[in-house]
């Protein structure tokens, strides 16, 4: 039988597996923390860039083509609407 599997030696060897796992997790964390840190004085070493306006954009009705929309009804004209239903290629929409 295996030495380490019997009942006096098996806690330590669970307790020695832990305790490596712990150790491992702990360096990562601490070579972790050490290229944060090495990143952050990267950062505070370049120059503050220029501030920039903040891009804005307007939206616009067109038609497909491409003429822009004038009247409040949108894509819909008087032309369009049958008893206040309005239609898409002759079919009413319910």
């Amino acid at each position: 039988m295996n030495i380490a599997l019997e009942a006096g030696v098996a806690i330590y060897v669970a307790l020695a597996v832990a305790l490596t796992v712990w150790i491992g997790v702990f360096m990562y964390l601490w070579k972790l923390d050490a290229q944060a840190r090495a990143l952050q004085q990267q950062l505070r070493q370049q120059p503050e860039p220029e501030q920039r306006p903040t891009p804005t954009a307007s939206l616009r009705a067109q038609r497909p083509d491409d003429t822009p929309v004038v009247s409040g009804m949108g894509n819909r004209s008087r032309a369009n609407t049958i008893r206040g239903r309005h239609t898409r290629a002759g079919n009413a929409c319910t």
